[in-house]
């Protein structure tokens, strides 16, 4: 009886080591396990005048991606009213922001992790010379948003896909 009563106190406690180390792995692992997070994917290709300042040549242009709730502050604002001073303009309504450059003549894929209150992306170009309000791209956001932009001399736009 004595062998028995070991034997399965022993079982038991291989059983509860078993269940111990399962948890303690899932519990360190990645959160989550399947999926991941939501993120934006934005492929930007350049031209060779890209932010090219009236110039023959392109530059490297600067741009932020902005996750917003509401984009409606935007408004006709200018690119000299928004670049740098986004908390102020956007207020509460901003609440994720990434900066990333390209150089003239290429093509890059960034992806950013989409804040889950973020209703709209604005993708802002900092070019040294705009026309109009195309310096930005707003576009509404959900789960998985993937698009491609192009880059000239002086607007970012929507490319086909």
């Amino acid at each position: 009886r004595l062998d028995t009563v070991l034997f399965r106190s022993a079982r038991l406690g291989a059983w509860c080591v078993v269940v111990l180390v399962v948890a303690a792995l899932v519990s360190c692992a990645k959160v989550p396990i399947v999926g991941g997070k939501p993120q934006i994917s934005l492929k930007l290709t350049s031209t060779t005048v890209a932010n090219s300042c009236g110039k023959g040549t392109g530059n490297s242009l600067y741009f932020r991606v902005l996750q917003v709730t509401d984009a409606t502050a935007l408004g006709s604002l200018t690119l000299a009213q928004l670049w740098d001073k986004e908390d102020k303009v956007l207020g509460p309504a901003l609440v994720a922001r990434s900066e990333d450059v390209i150089d003239a003549a290429s093509s890059r894929e960034i992806k950013i992790e989409r804040d889950p209150k973020a209703k709209t992306i604005v993708v802002v170009g900092n070019f040294c010379k705009t026309e109009g309000t195309c310096w930005r791209v707003i576009r509404p956001v959900s789960a998985g948003t993937s698009f491609k932009l192009q880059v000239d001399a002086s607007c970012l736009s929507e490319a086909r896909r």
